[in-house]
């Protein structure tokens, strides 16, 4: 398959699962890990695999591939163990691992769509913009309700301000996904990312009615209102300086985004200043933001 070339050069990207808006977990299926905790003792041979789905739920990845290994070791050829363990690892963050165990899937029609979908992943987290778009294409071509997929294509398109087909993406995404708070919570991203801050809050309203509870959309609301009333931003004296400092790191995503530089990068310094301990995710922007070179248009 011919690979399409998204970029004129390099860009650095966040790393996928790890940071976007709110800004963490955004574009993963299940989010950042959670601490591990102690496998379940003593279980039947075929309830191993359902307990390792079980620990992905949970986000103990850990706990989770350590599951889908034992459940190999009872059934060395079931696929659906291979996929599961091949999400284990991309969500620990052992991509080669993932990589290999997804590359392995190919073959199989049941779950190429998935497979090329958890490739182009591991590539978008690997900045491999070029290969994710590959990927994700692949996956589309193979099965089109691939939602996941239609998600990380709106990504790319977003990062390459390829509007039009950012939202022709998102549709997709919506038209057959499972979740569609997080599409709705995407796509108002996408719209704070290209300045139409009024129509984000439209997109983070519907995901709001549909999960109120959410605390990522919540954030998001509260970031697009602040961006239509920009004396309101970094305004937030009476929260905790976890919360400020999170909210400025918000700030500062969208205006690296939108190829505000100056704005992304004071954003980025403030709220690792404001946080009470190291911000790994606001240190990890600010370097993808100095490491990456200015967009042209």
């Amino acid at each position: 398959m011919p690979t399409r070339k998204l970029f004129a050069t390099p860009i650095r990207l966040i790393a996928v699962g790890t940071a976007c808006l709110m800004v963490q977990g955004c574009f993963a299926s299940f989010g950042a890990a959670k601490p591990e905790v102690a496998l379940k003792e003593s279980l039947p041979p075929e309830n191993v695999m359902k307990s390792g789905w079980e620990y992905m739920d949970q986000r103990a990845y850990g706990a989770a591939i350590q599951s889908f290994r034992i459940a190999l070791q009872n059934e060395p050829d079931n696929q659906e163990i291979q996929f599961g363990l091949a999400e284990a690892y991309r969500h620990a963050g052992q991509l080669e691992q993932a990589e290999s165990k997804y590359a392995g899937l190919i073959d199989n029609p049941i779950y190429r769509s998935g497979a090329f979908t958890g490739i182009g992943h591991v590539k978008l987290s690997s900045y491999d913009t070029d290969g994710a778009f590959e990927m994700f294409s692949a996956a589309v071509a193979e099965d089109q309700t691939s939602w996941k997929a239609w998600l990380g294509l709106a990504q790319l398109r977003d990062l390459a301000n390829n509007w039009g087909a950012a939202d022709e993406a998102y549709q997709s995404a919506l038209s057959h996904t499972s979740d569609r708070a997080l599409v709705l919570n995407n796509h108002g991203v996408s719209m704070l990312a290209r300045g139409d801050a009024k129509t984000a809050l439209v997109y983070f309203d519907m995901a709001e009615a549909i999960a109120p509870q959410s605390k990522r959309v919540q954030t998001n609301i509260e970031l697009a209102q602040a961006m239509l009333d920009d004396t309101k931003l970094g305004k937030d004296e009476h929260l905790d300086s976890k919360t400020r400092a999170r909210k400025l790191n918000n700030y500062g995503y969208v205006a690296m985004l939108r190829g505000d530089r100056e704005d992304a990068e004071r954003y980025f310094l403030a709220a690792i200043d404001t946080h009470p301990s190291f911000y790994a995710v606001a240190h990890k922007n600010l370097q993808t933001l100095r490491t990456s070179k200015p967009r042209t248009q």
